[in-house]
C-alpha cells in the first residue's frame, strides 16, 4: 500500500494510504484545492522536511542563554 500525499492551495499538506497511482489521482481530482499530489509507492521514500539548524554556541554562557530563550529551562 503506497501514499499519496496532497498539496492544498493554503499550503497545507495531507498524507493518504492509497493503493494504486490511478487511485491517488481520483482522490485528488476530488478534492478542489488541491494543486498538487503526488504518489509515493510501497518501498519509495517519501521524502521529510528539512530541520532547522542551530548555531552551536562557543561558551556554556551561549548555550545557557540559548537554551533560556527556547523555553526548555527555567
Amino acid at each position: 500500500m503506497g501514499r499519496v500525499i496532497l498539496t492544498y492551495k493554503s499550503g497545507k499538506t495531507e498524507s493518504l494510504k492509497c493503493k494504486s497511482k490511478e487511485r491517488a489521482e481520483e482522490i485528488a481530482k476530488k478534492r478542489p484545492n488541491v494543486i498538487k499530489w503526488n504518489f509515493y509507492a510501497d518501498n519509495e521514500r517519501v521524502p521529510q522536511k528539512k530541520r532547522e539548524e542551530l548555531p552551536m554556541p562557543q561558551s556554556f554562557e551561549e548555550l545557557d542563554q540559548m537554551i533560556r530563550q527556547k523555553g526548555t529551562f527555567y
